[in-house]
């Protein structure tokens, strides 16, 4: 006869297995899309728009997302950081509006992969700005 385990749970001690798994996190995140030249085929194709309408979808599939804003860059590079809609989006993470960003790739977050990396590390977003 095998034994039974003996470990106690004792963050978890008289709650129920429903309660515990409701405890989950919730994310609050922060949608993003850029679009680097806005042309009219860009505009007919509905670029824009389908990076964001990809995104939702992939958002309405997870219950443990809440989407609270929606960031855009039109006709800006990813070369650099210089761009509202991404500069916009950072104040709201320093301001704890949104713990998560979300986007369809990561170049639409910026085609400088070596800086764009120093945005997705756990790294404090003051060391990001100053660098």
């Amino acid at each position: 006869m095998a034994r039974k385990s003996r470990k106690v749970d004792f963050v978890n001690v008289g709650k129920t297995a429903a309660a515990v798994k409701e405890e989950k996190p919730i994310f609050r995140a922060g949608l993003y899309a850029r679009l680097s030249l806005e042309s009219e085929a860009n505009k007919e194709r509905g670029t824009i728009e389908n990076q964001m309408e990809l995104i939702k979808k992939f958002v309405d599939g997870a219950d443990d997302i809440v989407v609270e804003h929606e960031y855009m860059d039109v006709s800006k590079t990813g070369t650099n950081f210089e761009r509202s809609g991404f500069e916009e989006m950072m104040r709201d993470i320093r301001d704890g509006r949104i713990n998560c960003v979300i986007v369809k790739d990561l170049s639409r977050l910026g085609r400088n992969y070596v800086e764009a990396g120093n945005y997705i590390t756990s790294r404090n977003l003051n060391e990001c700005d100053s660098n």
